[in-house]
């Protein structure tokens, strides 16, 4: 397997969709994160944005080159959907249309080596585990104003634990279900539910104080952490 172009690819396409959205999200970071490179004046608000298209641009080139036209016209969705929810759909309509794009990571990875096999069951769970993963994220990342849009209304703060909790019950399920559909070794079973066990009882300081920037850090780390051994144990799961 290509480990190094794998790495290379995923760090364009991530690094490059982030800076764009950096760009466009100038004015915001300036009041609520001015400690970021851009807001603080390490670099030029032009200097990121041609940043951010070049190597975005890159990630597209390589994807096709190194991998298969399918995974690069994944990469060119997720850059070009980012683009559309910062400028238009996070504000919009709520900041929760941002789970089903990053969940398009897998989706185009799936595509790189197996496109022939892209609409089987198999590479869409994976798309529906990192929809799941994402709502997680975005409810612990950050304590979202009541007037904030979640998805075309507010979400009040005390309710967000509660998003979390069903996200990681979802996220348990849809990957069981993957691992019945794709005959994986016991040992993903075994870590997916040690991570969803972990992730519910991050949750309960958060339950008992939504408010508390200290508890959501903590179940933020616990949500990043669940997603890194995640992908570790089930490509354990496959190669077992």
């Amino acid at each position: 397997m290509k480990i190094l172009e794998i790495f290379v690819a995923v760090y364009l396409i991530v690094s490059g969709m982030h800076s764009i959205n950096d760009t466009i999200d100038f004015k915001r970071d300036e009041e609520k994160w001015p400690m970021r490179p851009l807001p603080s004046g390490l670099i030029s608000r032009e200097e990121l944005g041609i940043y951010g298209i070049a190597i975005g641009l890159a990630g597209v080139a390589l994807s096709y080159i190194w991998f298969t036209w399918q995974c690069a016209l994944f990469v060119a969705l997720v850059l070009f959907l980012g683009f559309i929810y910062t400028k238009y759909t996070r504000d919009k309509i709520g900041y929760l249309t941002l789970i089903w794009i990053p969940a398009f990571l897998p989706v185009g990875a799936w595509a790189a080596f197996a496109p022939e096999t892209l609409f089987t069951r198999l590479p869409w769970l994976l798309y529906l585990f990192m929809m799941t993963h994402q709502i997680a994220h975005i409810a612990s990342v950050e304590l979202h104003a009541p007037e904030t849009k979640a998805l075309v209304i507010g979400l009040e703060q005390k309710n967000e634990p509660a998003l979390y909790v069903l996200s990681i019950i979802l996220m348990s399920i849809v990957g069981i279900i993957i691992y019945l559909v794709a005959s994986l070794h016991w040992i993903y079973l075994l870590v997916l539910l040690a991570l969803t066990i972990v992730s519910l009882l991050s949750a309960v300081p958060m339950i008992k104080d939504p408010n508390s920037m200290e508890n959501l850090r903590k179940a933020n780390m616990a949500i990043v952490n669940y997603n890194i051994f995640y992908w570790l144990a089930l490509a354990i799961g496959v190669v077992l």
